[in-house]
C-alpha cells in the first residue's frame, strides 16, 4: 500500500517498522530535546526568575491570608480573638513587607545581572536573550508593583472598616 500521508502533510515517512502508516515521526518535546542547551547565564537567570516567582506567590497567599483573617475579625464577637487578629495581620503585613523588600532587591540584582550580561557573546543588546532577560524583568517587577498597590489598598480598606466598627 503506498503511503500517502507524507505527500499531503510534510510528515516525513518513519521508516521504522511501527507497523503504523498514519503515526508519522514521533514528535520529541522540548524537554526531551538536547541539541539546543541552554547558556549558563541563561540557567542563572532562570533560576533568580524562579526564586522571585516564588516570592511574589508567597505575598499573594499572604493577602488571600490577611483577607481571611480580617473576615473573621469582624465576626469576631470577643475581644480577645479581635486582639489576637490584629496581631496576626500586622506579623502578616510585616512579613509581606520583608518579602515584597527581598524581592525588591533580587530584583535590581537581576538587573545587574542583565546590564553585566550584555558583554558576553549571545546576549549583546537586541540579541533574543537580550529581550527575554529584559521583558521577563520587566513583568515581574510590573507583578511586583501590581501586588503591593493592591496590598495597599487591602490594608486601607481594613483601616477604613476597623475605624467605621470603632465608631460604632
Amino acid at each position: 500500500m503506498k503511503d500517502l500521508l507524507p505527500s499531503v502533510t510534510g510528515v516525513p515517512h518513519d521508516d521504522g517498522d511501527s507497523g503504523d502508516v498514519e503515526k508519522g515521526k514521533r514528535l520529541v518535546r522540548a524537554s526531551e530535546a538536547s541539541s539546543s542547551p541552554q547558556s549558563p547565564e541563561m540557567e542563572a537567570f532562570f533560576q533568580a526568575v524562579s526564586e522571585i516567582k516564588h516570592m511574589l506567590a508567597h505575598i499573594k497567599e499572604q493577602q488571600e491570608n490577611l483577607k481571611g483573617m480580617h473576615e473573621k475579625s469582624k465576626a469576631s464577637t470577643r475581644m480577645e480573638d479581635t486582639k489576637r487578629f490584629a496581631v496576626d495581620m500586622r506579623d502578616v503585613v510585616d512579613d509581606v513587607g520583608s518579602t515584597a523588600t527581598h524581592a525588591k532587591k533580587q530584583l535590581e540584582a537581576l538587573d545587574r545581572l542583565n546590564r553585566e550580561a550584555t558583554g558576553v557573546p549571545g546576549n549583546e543588546v537586541g540579541s533574543s536573550n537580550e529581550r527575554i532577560r529584559s521583558a521577563v524583568s520587566m513583568g515581574l517587577k510590573k507583578k511586583l508593583r501590581d501586588l503591593m498597590s493592591e496590598m495597599g489598598s487591602l490594608r486601607q480598606r481594613i483601616q477604613k472598616e476597623n475605624r467605621e466598627a470603632v465608631g460604632r
